[in-house]
């Protein structure tokens, strides 16, 4: 992650804490993106002007699961067990959501309102989460 960082004015700042420009949203704030290491090797993204940490990831050609270590242990199979990428949380937060935004574009519906390009985009986004979210809590 920090060498794809570093023609973003990378910086360090801390122990385990970096800053550098958003590659998501651009701009020459060096200070926009705060970058840290959490206690399990997870790289914490936080974009102070609001991207997604999937967002930055993209921006930087790397999935939202680049951001996690391989989990070691395995099943008795002797395969590598999944790193769940969520807690319930989590998982629940990001439900919240999207639930709400198809409660709203339900009843911008109903009451005879299109649906613009842009939304109908993130509603489609938004039941891929969902799915991604049925499927996290089933692994």
């Amino acid at each position: 992650m920090l060498s794809r960082l570093e023609s973003y004015k990378l910086r360090q700042y801390g122990r385990d804490r970096w800053r550098a420009c958003c590659p998501a949203c651009g701009g020459t704030n060096g200070s926009k993106l705060s970058v840290g290491e959490g206690d399990s090797g997870a790289v914490l993204l936080r974009c102070w002007a609001g991207c997604e940490a999937e967002q930055v990831a993209h921006a930087l050609g790397l999935e939202l699961t680049d951001l996690f270590p391989p989990k070691l242990t395995h099943h008795s199979s002797g395969k590598p067990a999944r790193r769940r990428m969520l807690s319930a949380g989590q998982a629940l937060d990001l439900l919240d959501a999207e639930m709400t935004l198809a409660i709203v574009c339900s009843a911008d519906m109903a009451a005879g309102k299109a649906l613009d390009e842009p939304t109908r985009e993130r509603l489609l986004k938004s039941a891929a989460r969902v799915s991604m979210l049925k499927d996290e809590a089933r692994a």
